[in-house]
């Protein structure tokens, strides 16, 4: 299997759709299609759903996009040890984390790291998911720990997923809901759901993946940003849905309910800005 093809199955990923894969990729959308379909014959699978209107990878098309992806960052450290073979390994790779998670994200990546590459230095900041995002946009940053967002892809960022969870709702503790072991989005369809002002990607996020999930609340409201989450939800202003990972306010007047629906999914990845080409990027992923 050619590289370019895998690349391109990555790219479908990232854009979430075929017109806009090939156009960025500058191939007609029958030539994709083709590539996609000598991809599956070889693999002996099917990599997307044909029976939804959405565009949708079955569980191989996700594991042979992070194999896929596995085996370019190793083609890519490989080209890139073969240019400093003789030089060594050095220079500096800037890492935006999640200040909520930021342990159990890096386990032991950056000892590993740190270990692998002695005269490389790594510089870790810890912010909200909106500061990543700016930093990444601005390059201020090489690498950055995001949910996956088709808003992400079309703004110029790649991404490398290490985690896939199901969600959670957050309600008031005297919502009849509340007192379940796990809710569908069937019986909060006619919640209003909240959404982070100041935080127009970590929304994106939930959207996306409800919106994939085929769930469309009846309405949403907007909170200023994540501290007010836990007010809003105890006056009664809205539900909030978010990845396991993300737990605000934990309070007594607040209850932290699974989403049994299995086709919600919330991607954490790593990111990275198409035009960064920090040789250090691939290095640090080929670890994860």
């Amino acid at each position: 299997m050619k590289l370019d093809m895998m690349k391109e199955l990555l790219a479908l990923q990232n854009y979430g759709s075929f017109s806009q894969t090939a156009e960025k990729l500058f191939l007609t959308q029958p030539s994709l299609s083709r590539h996609i379909a000598a991809m599956e014959k070889e693999l002996g699978v099917s990599l997307l759903r044909r029976d939804t209107h959405r565009l949708e990878f079955t569980e191989e098309g996700l594991e042979a996009c992070r194999t896929f992806q596995k085996i370019l960052n190793l083609y890519d450290g490989l080209c890139t040890d073969f240019e400093r073979k003789k030089a060594g390994i050095k220079g500096t790779l800037r890492l935006g984390t999640l200040y909520y998670t930021v342990h159990e994200d890096l386990k032991d990546v950056t000892m590993r790291f740190w270990k692998e590459y002695p005269n490389a230095r790594l510089v870790t900041y810890s912010w909200q998911p909106k500061d990543v995002y700016a930093a990444l946009m601005e390059q201020r940053i090489d690498l950055g720990i995001l949910p996956r967002t088709r808003y992400g892809a079309e703004k110029g960022l790649l991404f490398q997923d290490f985690e896939i969870t199901g969600g959670v709702a957050m309600l008031p503790a005297d919502h009849p809901l509340a007192q379940k072991d796990s809710v569908t989005l069937e019986e909060l369809s006619q919640e209003t759901l909240l959404l982070l002002d100041d935080d127009l990607y970590l929304s994106a996020s939930i959207l996306e993946g409800l919106e994939d999930a085929g769930f469309h609340p009846k309405d949403t409201s907007m909170t200023p940003h994540t501290d007010t989450v836990p007010y809003a939800i105890i006056d009664h202003k809205g539900i909030y849905i978010v990845g396991p990972y993300n737990y605000y306010g934990l309070d007594k007047d607040i209850r932290i309910v699974k989403i049994s629906d299995e086709k919600l999914r919330f991607h954490k990845a790593f990111a990275w800005h198409r035009e960064n080409e920090n040789p250090l990027i691939q290095r640090f992923l080929n670890m994860v």
